[in-house]
């Protein structure tokens, strides 16, 4: 229940980097997003994973990025590093 909660928070910050991902890079397709709280380890609080399917040149690429704290930190790398993988592809 937790996780419904967090994505309606998300949400917006999702659709808009969805939309810059793919304003940037014209080629990406589907671009689905799951947030999963999960499992701490012992030496852990909490834990949020961030996927990315991201659907480009009929192939598709997943980048996972965690983070500890905040859903949004984790969100935010996984763009990033979407947004680097694209660009090396393109260049």
């Amino acid at each position: 229940m937790f996780i419904l909660e967090l994505m309606k928070d998300l949400n917006a910050r999702i659709r808009d980097c969805s939309a810059e991902l793919r304003a940037r890079h014209p080629g990406v397709g589907d671009c689905r997003v799951s947030v999963a709280d999960r499992v701490p380890h012992a030496y852990e609080c909490r834990r949020y994973n961030v996927r990315l399917d991201i659907a480009v040149g009929g192939r598709e690429m997943v980048i996972n990025r965690e983070h500890d704290d905040d859903p949004a930190v984790a969100l935010d790398e996984a763009f990033a590093a979407a947004h680097r993988q694209l660009d090396t592809l393109s260049a």
